[in-house]
């Protein structure tokens, strides 16, 4: 929700306008006929924000939270179109674990909607003792939709935007101006991930640590 308060901000400031929709991807199990079932069952809500009013970061991730609850909870929520920006999250599983007798690896995550122009892909980390360690961004994009600059650019504006707010949480939108950050570089991979902010140190060099709810 952070993240997506942060999204919302950035695309308003760079002319889309004060009503946001993103898509994300969200589990899906609640049907008696799944619970026997094997494997994600999901869906993809298209979760909208309005930026209107040049609220305060805090106020913004107020209204986030309150519609991306409501959209979780309804069973009629609008579901996203192809095309746009998706968000999904997911936890870090760690290099390897044993299971079985088996060394067990994480897959990279692929496009968390293939129909999405741009994926965020928001890994949430943890220190060995369970503690919060920051997320890290990951940018999946489409070349012909996309290309490696604009993804690059956005994802490094992005994690800008965030560390503006958690120095200045209560700042208006229109104030959160955010520490200079370079474009991250191409890698030619279809993938760009957010480094650390330098004067937060994290365990992992792409944990960003971001303000959360109370």
């Amino acid at each position: 929700m952070v993240v997506h308060a942060a999204l919302a901000a950035l695309l308003t400031r760079l002319g889309a306008g004060p009503a946001i929709t993103v898509a994300a991807p969200v589990p899906a199990r609640d049907s008696a006929a799944l619970r026997r079932a094997v494997g994600p069952y999901g869906r993809v809500l298209a979760l909208s924000m309005d930026t209107s009013g040049d609220p305060a970061f805090t106020a913004l991730l107020r209204r986030v939270r309150a519609a991306d609850l409501a959209a979780y909870r309804a069973g009629t929520a609008a579901l996203a179109r192809p095309g746009g920006i998706a968000l999904s999250v997911l936890a870090d599983s760690g290099e390897a674990y044993e299971a079985a007798g088996l060394t067990v690896r994480a897959a990279p995550p692929l496009l968390p909607l293939r129909a999405a122009a741009l994926g965020l892909i928001l890994t949430e980390r943890h220190t060995p003792a369970g503690a919060p360690a920051g997320i890290a961004v990951t940018a999946a994009y489409q070349y012909d939709a996309v290309g490696e600059t604009a993804a690059a650019h956005l994802t490094g504006q992005l994690a800008a935007l965030l560390e503006a707010a958690l120095d200045t949480p209560a700042a208006a939108l229109s104030r959160l101006n955010g520490g200079a950050r370079p474009p991250l570089a191409p890698a030619g991979t279809g993938k760009h991930t957010a480094p650390s902010p330098t004067r937060r140190p994290a365990p992992a060099p792409a944990a960003m640590p971001v303000p959360v709810a109370g």
